[in-house]
């Protein structure tokens, strides 16, 4: 059976060319840098969690901040701690287990788990017979860089899949789990899975103390049968009914190949699926908890971040069956074009985008953003995504700039920089005002040390895409002042359309984000941990929405029409008389909206798309919802919690 791991965006290593800063040497005026630790390394890494892997006398081990060393250097291979934990390897010569009886030992990469005090524990995991061997890879086939995805998560590490503690321990389904998914199966024998199973986690990330997991082996007639557990080895769900690829649970058309751990209510599942030219590939979406596809299984690939994020400044970035790279929201509807070559995630507004051979930062509001170099020089993405607003980029002659996210004139400015083509830099850490990251580089001898380097960039604007003179300026900056809205990704996208689960976040905010009394709603499309499920269940009780034309679906992330927007103003309100005067030819009398739109009118809520049009199914842009908030909070009370 294929195995597959986690598409991940690994952007913490960025190799780039930059000349070894001297002490108090200044970057354009926007970042100085001063020699924190002398190059003396022949290997460095970036910091992460407090500690850098260095290499010495060809052996890795970790350093702090002041250069002191915290794990000796023992080591063939070092990876980035995370949570206090990180993964390490030695090269050992180990008889390997899959081998023929009386096969030479080999050369294996044994693994280690390193805690930030020091201590290290030889990672091993026990067969079915008992057997205890080491998680191991033969050294000959190891590319660390697999492995440099491999970061604690919640407690837990996932290593060639299987899962450990920060103890070293592995994480094992437990008996009653075993026997549990016995019963879910069927009523399989459990002899067969305590004694032929075999399970592997399908994803390197432990996402809120949960792993998924799928069970395979000698098992009959149950092959591939996904299951959830906790870091005690218990059952907390299967996915039986999803995921087998047999008869018993669903047809090979419906069944789930793969599938990745809840995040926010939504799991990513892949579809197996034939292409023109004949052979097979997965096609990916989104399902609910519930195992209802939200995002239908279309895209053959797509980005995240390495903690389980799948929706980065609320976009899933995702490639399409011709090969182009977009972005979708929750409701997979288009947000980002399928218009680029590549494409990274999001963050803090901006993603690295390539096409035609350009490379540029594309904002979440499909807006090009070339970067300014001095002499005009062509900007290209390096760093991937931003960090802290700040960037790396290279030019056409490989020099290595920074660059802020605040667009001028269409285009982000260097703020700093300075570049020959040779030595190396690596960058880590958050690159705000008044943060100080450390920065590998590499001196005209081949040594590596660290610099650290101090930002004093100026304050981008709360939000880049709104200019004073149109219409909602007023209302957006009144938003942001009542906590409505936040800058987040730093743009707020005043024509996109807004959903019907914004409009009742924005309400339930204006009213104080009370508690709800009861915390039981009818729909089934608002399930537990998604952000606005608390703001759905207040509007219920309330009585400001009763669903969207069934009494089980609230249909949070479609499209909210000016009919369904000003209905839930008014239902907010408390359901005042409705206004004598109609002067909108489009509204007849006895819609569910009639009287809220007479009632907007006559306060002055709303002034119609023309002065005799209100235009009722037309879609909300996010400009037009803070502008009706604005004026109906001008003539009402925000409803309370009383």
């Amino acid at each position: 059976m294929k195995r597959r791991l986690l598409p991940l965006l690994l952007a913490a290593l960025l190799l780039l060319a930059i000349p070894a800063p001297t002490a108090g040497a200044s970057y354009n005026g926007g970042v100085a840098a001063e020699t924190a630790i002398e190059a003396q390394f022949d290997g460095a890494a970036p910091f992460s969690g407090g500690l850098a892997a260095v290499k010495r006398g060809g052996k890795w081990g970790y350093i702090d901040e002041r250069g002191g060393t915290v794990v000796p250097f023992d080591y063939d291979y070092a990876g980035p701690f995370s949570d206090g934990c990180a993964l390490a390897g030695k090269i050992e010569r180990f008889p390997d287990p899959s081998a023929a009886p009386g096969a030479a030992a080999e050369d294996m990469l044994v693994f280690y788990l390193l805690r930030d005090t020091g201590a290290a524990a030889r990672l091993t995991y026990r067969d079915a017979a008992g057997h205890v061997y080491p998680v191991f890879e033969r050294a000959a086939g190891f590319v660390p860089g697999d492995y440099a995805a491999c970061r604690f998560n919640d407690g837990a590490i996932v290593v060639r899949g299987r899962v450990f503690s920060a103890q070293g321990v592995e994480i094992r389904p437990r008996a009653d789990t075993l026997r549990a998914l016995a019963d879910t199966a069927s009523g399989l024998n459990f002899w067969w899975l305590t004694s032929s199973v075999q399970w592997i986690s399908l994803s390197p990330l432990c996402v809120d103390g949960q792993v998924m997991m799928e069970l395979y082996g000698d098992i009959p007639g149950a092959p591939g049968l996904y299951f959830q557990m906790d870091l005690e080895g218990a059952l907390t769900r299967d996915y039986a009914a999803l995921s087998s690829d047999n008869a018993l649970f669903g047809s090979d058309a419906a069944r789930v190949n793969v599938l990745y751990p809840p995040v926010d209510g939504l799991l990513c599942a892949g579809r197996p699926d034939t292409a023109p030219d004949g052979s097979v590939r997965e096609l990916y979406g989104m399902l609910d908890t519930a195992g209802r596809w939200v995002i239908e299984p279309r895209y053959t690939d797509f980005r995240c971040l390495s903690r389980g994020v799948f929706f980065s400044n609320d976009l899933w970035v995702v490639r399409n069956a011709q090969g182009r790279f977009g972005a979708v929201n929750r409701a997979g509807s288009t947000v980002i074009p399928f218009d680029y070559d590549a494409l990274t995630v999001f963050a803090d507004g901006f993603a690295g985008a390539e096409k035609d051979g350009a490379f540029f930062y594309l904002g979440v509001n499909n807006v090009r953003y070339d970067v300014s170099l001095p002499g005009g020089a062509v900007g290209k993405v390096t760093g991937g995504h931003m960090t802290g607003g700040v960037a790396l980029v290279t030019d056409s002659a490989g020099n290595v700039w920074f660059v802020q996210a605040v667009p001028a004139g269409g285009v982000l400015p260097a703020v700093s920089g300075r570049g020959l083509a040779a030595p190396e830099v690596y960058f880590s850490g958050g690159a705000v005002s008044g943060v100080s990251p450390l920065m590998a580089v590499k001196n005209g001898d081949g040594k590596y040390g660290y610099v650290r380097l101090t930002f004093d960039l100026p304050t981008p604007p709360p939000f880049y895409d709104i200019k004073a003179g149109e219409f909602y300026y007023d209302a957006v900056l009144w938003a942001l002042e009542q906590g409505l809205v936040e800058t987040g990704s730093g743009f707020f996208a005043p024509s996109v359309p807004s959903t019907r689960a914004q409009v009742v976040e924005y309400l339930w905010k204006a009213a104080g984000s009370p508690a709800p009394s009861a915390g039981v709603i009818p729909f089934t499309d608002v399930p537990a941990g998604v952000p606005y499920r608390e703001a759905v269940i207040w509007a219920y009780e309330k009585g400001i929405t009763r669903g969207n034309g069934s009494a089980d679906l609230f249909s949070p992330e479609e499209p909210v029409t000016r009919g369904q927007l000003v209905t839930f103003l008014h239902r907010a309100s408390g359901l005042p008389a409705a206004g004598t005067l109609n002067p909108f030819r489009d509204v007849p009398a006895g819609q569910f909206y009639t009287d809220a739109i007479l009632w907007a009118s006559e306060k002055g809520i709303t002034r119609g798309t023309t002065p005799t049009t209100f235009s009722p199914y037309s879609n909300v842009t996010n400009g037009e919802l803070v502008t009706f908030l604005h004026r109906w909070a001008g003539t009402n009370t925000p409803p309370s919690n009383d």
